[in-house]
């Protein structure tokens, strides 16, 4: 069984599950962009599961660990949730 919990805070949402964690800014840049921090390297075929959502579109994604996007119209900050928990869940340590 995964251990979850989730912080929010004014500023990130924190997402964590076992070993791995997600930290998701809850405000854009000023060009609109959200950005995340993952405790693993993103790779092409995980930010295909995001491109396909339907609630973001990916606009880049690093080695690093970050990856940023924009919302779609039907964004909705507890489906991000829900796609970042099983982001953890399935790729994460």
């Amino acid at each position: 069984m995964n251990k979850k919990q989730y912080r929010i805070t004014n500023t990130v949402i924190f997402i964590e599950c076992d070993n791995s964690f997600a930290i998701l800014n809850r405000h854009p840049s000023e060009d609109g962009i959200f950005g995340v921090t993952l405790s693993f390297s993103p790779n092409s075929k995980m930010m295909d599961i995001f491109d396909q959502s339907g609630i973001i579109e990916i606009v880049s994604f690093n080695k690093n660990g970050t990856f940023t996007f924009k919302r779609k119209p039907f964004f909705e900050t507890h489906l991000m949730i829900d796609l970042l928990t099983d982001l953890l869940e399935k790729y994460g340590n």
